[in-house]
């Protein structure tokens, strides 16, 4: 298992990382250092993006509004979130600076501030028109402070 996550950050997808704190980067070791490697490779098999049957042309069915957020630093995610909103109703997107495919984990905070801010202005709206333009305008609010982080 080692050797696989050491193949696997090696990735520059993850390069991010690096920023994280020494601290959250042994807490993420130990959390990996616990999987059952049957369990992990059945995962990556079973779930992996690869994996998956693509549901492109099913987005537009999903009415509900849908958070995509990415690390400027993934460009390939970047360029999917953009392609999954275009498809998608009620989908806004955020796009948080100075991170990469982890963004939950290299920006916890900023990620939480733009996670809260969309959930927030959903609890607030109901289900009155115009939700979604107020949430995506709170998300790039809360994606414009934080840049400033």
């Amino acid at each position: 298992l080692p050797a696989f996550f050491a193949r696997w950050d090696g990735q520059p997808l993850f390069a991010g990382r690096a920023r994280m704190g020494a601290r959250r980067r042994r807490r993420l070791e130990r959390v990996r250092r616990s999987h059952d490697p049957l369990a992990l490779a059945a995962c990556l098999r079973g779930m992996g993006a690869g994996s998956q049957q693509p549901l492109w042309e099913r987005l537009q069915q999903l009415l509900l509004p849908v958070l995509l957020v990415s690390g400027k630093e993934d460009s390939k995610y970047c360029q999917l979130a953009e392609q999954m909103q275009r498809r998608m109703v009620a989908a806004r997107r955020a796009v948080l600076p100075r991170a990469g495919h982890s963004v939950h984990l290299e920006r916890p905070r900023a990620y939480a501030r733009v996670v809260a801010a969309f959930w927030q202005h959903l609890e607030q709206a109901g289900d009155e028109d115009g939700d979604v333009a107020e949430a995506e305008a709170q998300v790039e609010a809360e994606v414009t402070a934080a840049k400033g982080e």
